[in-house]
């Protein structure tokens, strides 16, 4: 018994940009994406190289704050005088496919959901090159300490959130 793993989407490949550009920067939108909603706050994009049955969504949304720091634990009398921002939900959506070779009438479909929320105050000296560092900072929580091998999410799978070098 054999099992076969399908992602579904298949990545055209582009020409130009950054050719040492990292895997998760592969998407090429323009070829492979279309529109389902555009509304006022709420962007949802599908990707048009998956079967129908194993569909791959991304739902950009975003709303403005009043005060971005409300939820934080920065001392009320360093809040600047703009304390507005916005925050914004990037969640895709997966279908993974799984196949049995001996058996390929039991094939399944596993719904696989990844996001994050990015809030952020509207505030010109903190550059794009901050943030973009920060979302990497928080992508690489969900690994070892210089380990980008799957096993702590091996470990979140389980329940087990401790790391093992803490």
């Amino acid at each position: 018994m054999s099992k076969t793993l399908a992602f579904g989407f298949t990545d055209t490949a582009f020409t130009g940009g950054d050719a040492e550009v990292d895997m998760a920067f592969q998407q090429n939108f323009g070829e492979d994406f279309r529109v389902l909603s555009d509304v006022p706050g709420e962007l949802i994009l599908t990707n048009i190289t998956t079967p129908v049955d194993m569909p791959e969504t991304i739902r950009i949304a975003q709303k403005r704050l009043a005060n971005v720091y409300s939820a934080s634990d920065i001392d009320a009398s360093n809040y600047p005088s703009d304390k507005s921002g916005t925050t914004t939900l990037v969640e895709s959506r997966f279908v993974v496919a799984i196949e049995d070779s001996t058996e390929p009438l039991l094939r399944k479909f596993i719904p696989v959901k990844v996001g994050f929320t990015l809030i952020t105050p509207n505030d010109g000296d903190v550059p794009n090159s901050a943030i973009r560092t920060l979302i990497e900072r928080s992508i690489g929580n969900l690994f070892e300490t210089h380990d980008a091998s799957d096993g702590y999410l091996n470990s979140i799978r389980h329940g087990v959130l401790s790391k093992k070098d803490m």
